[in-house]
């Protein structure tokens, strides 16, 4: 049970942490508005409807950060007050005066987790079906990732790709679905692999169904290889994101297990698959952060001082992510490693500056 100091800490953490959340996702949210009520003609109810899915991933993006306002505004207020001297004269270490903030950063790893798993998979669908169909009114645009297949609509064509190799620009289980003005079905082609060219796609080993209203049968024939003219690029169908936006962790361990048996290089994927575990840590990590650069300074420079801090440890940590994830799925480095990376990175840089301060 938490004593009368720790829920005062308590208090000032959450506070804190609920403001950074709230006034960094304001400020995200209004410019980013004001920027597509500017390039896209569409009622105030549809970004009002892309807005509220929107923002379930910017908030599970600036968690990080608000963690790492909470902890350094409240140490900070501690520190200028005196009142961090006062714990420790009473007997209080660093750690105890920690423990109420992190046990709280704790809970918000796990919601994190929770929000990335398990909210943010069919907000982003939402988000995606909203932005290509209804503001930029190109549903051609618009494909959904479920578990291990591509649905994507081109005009009177639908797609279904079992599993796409970007890097080799194959698809196999690709089955085109051909319909009239009136959507009546007229052909099936379905093809073990499909080779993506430049308007053109090579099948091989395939069929083709005709439907033929005077006949009561359609009729099927096979083909070892065959080239259609195709518009569609390898692009185009991954327009709205990869398999590992629209998955849960579990669905995603699935798609990569079954992709890596047909023979496909999975390693961008498999970076996706190790940073949803190692992304909502990050919150303990840039929280940890803030610990030695707070507690050493001054007790001057105010909100000003601490917001610059804040901006600068958020750039150092966004800097070292991005390239860990490039390099990555570049092949680079492992994926486990460059998904974990900028947290070890974080924390030798922690670890050093605390020795620094302490000699």
């Amino acid at each position: 049970m938490f004593n009368l100091i720790d829920r005062y800490i308590s208090r000032s953490f959450l506070t804190y942490f609920f403001s950074g959340l709230v006034v960094f996702l304001t400020l995200f949210l209004v410019i980013d508005f004001m920027s597509n009520m500017v390039r896209f003609d569409v009622d105030l109810s549809v970004l009002t409807r892309y807005y509220g899915v929107f923002s379930f991933e910017v908030l599970y993006q600036l968690i990080p950060v608000a963690s790492l306002v909470g902890v350094v505004f409240t140490l900070s207020a501690l520190n200028k007050s005196r009142e961090l001297t006062a714990l420790f004269s009473l007997g209080m270490s660093l750690w105890r005066v920690l423990l109420p903030m992190f046990v709280w950063i704790t809970i918000f790893v796990g919601l994190a987790f929770y929000l990335g798993d398990q909210i943010l998979p069919p907000a982003k669908k939402k988000k995606n079906y909203i932005y290509y169909v209804e503001m930029k009114k190109k549903p051609g645009l618009y494909s959904t990732v479920k578990t291990d297949k591509i649905w994507y609509r081109s005009d009177d064509i639908i797609f279904n790709i079992q599993l796409l190799d970007s890097k080799a620009r194959k698809a196999f289980g690709a089955t085109l679905y051909y319909f009239a003005p009136n959507w009546k079905l007229q052909q099936v082609i379905y093809a073990k692999e499909a080779i993506i060219e430049k308007g053109s796609w090579v099948l091989h080993n395939g069929n083709i169904t005709l439907f033929v209203d005077d006949l009561s049968t359609p009729l099927v024939k096979t083909f070892e290889s065959k080239t259609i003219a195709m518009t569609e690029e390898l692009s185009d169908l991954q327009t709205t994101g990869s398999a590992s936006d629209f998955l849960t962790f579990r669905e995603l361990g699935r798609y990569i297990r079954k992709n890596r048996e047909a023979g496909l290089d999975m390693t961008p994927f498999e970076v996706d698959y190790h940073n949803k575990l190692s992304f909502p840590f990050t919150i303990f990590v840039m929280s940890l952060l803030g610990v030695p650069f707070v507690i050493t300074h001054q007790r001057s420079g105010g909100a000003a001082k601490n917001v610059g801090l804040v901006l600068v440890m958020t750039f150092i940590f966004w800097t070292s992510y991005s390239s860990g994830m490039t390099m990555g799925k570049h092949g680079m480095l492992p994926p486990i490693i460059a998904a974990w990376a900028p947290n070890i990175l974080i924390l030798g840089i922690t670890y050093v500056i605390f020795r620094m301060k302490r000699t």
